[in-house]
């Protein structure tokens, strides 16, 4: 079998293609022929691995190293964002105010009597008949510290849940002097969603409300007053009403109280 024939028989030799009679035929020819047999090895020689240089793998290295460095600082800079929009969040939930519908149930608006006491600076401050010490009684006895009649708001609800506003204004109403006093009690959207508490009773006195900010002159004649629930945010804004504006929000509120203080 002549050298070039072997050659191209070698790859089907080595993959077992050949038939037995050509197999021996080229097992014979590279016994005597060392020139095909150097062709044979060199062809039964697996081919090496190629090996990156030194370099690239350095350089492999360091851009690895800087992609981890990235997702890394990429993830602090989420959880860091993350954490700031989660105690906005809280601080709003805690901060803002939500009207409570009225509720006759645990909503209240209770008379009571308080006298105009004065301290020794000569401002004038309330204080119920029920928490009047000895001494005090006595001046409201003998005539030195006037009894006037109070409101108290109170409500039964969940501890530290409901907060009070209210704003107040005598207005003339067919020729007669009238109080009119709109109250609303709030909570914070914190508490609306996340209540706490057992049911306690609470009372909020704003005699300022009724009075004004000082104590009732000597000649105070008791008035008609009538209080309203108003479920409204910011009552306080009302003040920026007229008289007739200020009255006309009775429509929209729910009469709790009347009498005269």
């Amino acid at each position: 079998m002549k050298c070039f024939v072997v050659r191209d028989l070698l790859p089907n030799h080595i993959e077992g293609l050949n038939s037995k009679e050509t197999c021996a035929e080229i097992e014979q020819h590279l016994k005597t022929c060392r020139e095909c047999r150097a062709v044979y090895e060199k062809m039964r020689t697996p081919l090496p691995i190629d090996e990156k240089p030194e370099y690239e793998t350095v350089e492999f290295a360091k851009t690895f190293k800087k992609i981890k460095a990235k997702i890394y600082k990429g993830r602090m800079q989420a959880a860091f964002i993350t954490l700031i929009l989660l105690i906005c969040l809280i601080l709003f939930a805690q901060l803002y105010r939500i009207s409570v519908p009225y509720d006759s149930s645990i909503m209240k608006v209770e008379p009571y009597q308080a006298a105009a006491v004065r301290s020794r600076d000569g401002s004038c401050y309330w204080e119920s008949l029920d928490n009047l010490d000895f001494e005090t009684a006595k001046l409201v006895l003998s005539g030195d510290y006037k009894v006037f009649n109070q409101v108290q708001f109170a409500h039964r609800e969940k501890k530290y849940s409901l907060d009070i506003e209210a704003y107040g204004r005598t207005i003339r109403r067919g020729g007669e002097a009238v109080k009119v006093i709109y109250f609303c009690y709030t909570k914070t959207l914190w508490n609306h969603l996340f209540p706490h508490g057992e049911q306690n009773y609470y009372s909020y006195s704003r005699p300022a409300i009724v009075y004004g900010p000082d104590c009732p002159i000597e000649d105070y004649q008791p008035r008609p007053c009538e209080i309203y629930y108003l479920q409204a945010e910011n009552i306080e804004k009302l003040y920026k009403l007229s008289d007739e504006e200020f009255d006309a929000q009775r429509e929209q509120a729910i009469f709790v109280w009347g009498g005269e203080i």
